[in-house]
C-alpha cells in the first residue's frame, strides 16, 4: 500500500509542491492541532513533509524487510501516522497503520522472545491444572 500511495502522490498535482498538505491542514478534515499548525508553520514545511512522506512511502515497503533498517522504518512510520492522526480527523485509520507496523513487522528476536515467554507461561498454567 505504501509504495503505490507514493507513486500516486508523485503524479498527483500539488503533492510534490506541498499544496495538497497545506490545503488539507486548512480543510474540514483538519483537527485543532492541524489548524494550529496551518496558521503557524512556515510555508516550506508542508512541502518538506510532503516530500518526506513520498520518500517514506516509496522506501518503507523495502526497508521493512531489511533487518538493520526495519527498526528505523517502523519508528519513522509510527511518527508519520501519529502526526497524521493528530492533525487530521481520519477516525481509526492512523491507529490501524500503527498497529500494522507493530504487529506485522516485529524484530524476529523480539518476536521469538515473546513467543517463548507466552509458551512458558502457558506450560506453567497447564501444569497447575493437571
Amino acid at each position: 500500500m505504501y509504495f503505490f500511495a507514493g507513486i500516486t502522490k508523485i503524479f498527483a498535482a500539488g503533492w510534490t509542491t506541498g499544496q495538497v498538505l497545506a490545503l488539507s491542514l486548512s480543510s474540514r478534515w483538519a483537527t485543532g492541532v492541524g489548524l494550529w499548525a496551518a496558521t503557524r508553520a512556515p510555508a516550506v514545511l508542508p512541502r518538506a513533509f510532503s516530500l518526506l512522506t513520498i520518500l517514506y512511502e516509496l522506501l518503507a515497503p523495502w526497508l521493512l524487510f531489511v533487518p538493520w533498517a526495519r527498526r528505523y522504518a517502523i519508528v519513522v512510520g509510527l511518527c508519520l501516522h501519529v502526526g497524521i492522526q493528530g492533525m487530521f480527523g481520519v477516525g481509526w485509520l492512523g491507529a490501524h497503520f500503527i498497529l500494522a507496523l507493530l504487529a506485522l513487522y516485529p524484530d524476529p528476536a523480539t518476536l521469538r522472545g515473546v513467543v517463548e515467554r507466552v509458551t512458558a507461561a502457558w506450560s506453567r498454567v497447564s501444569a497447575r491444572r493437571a
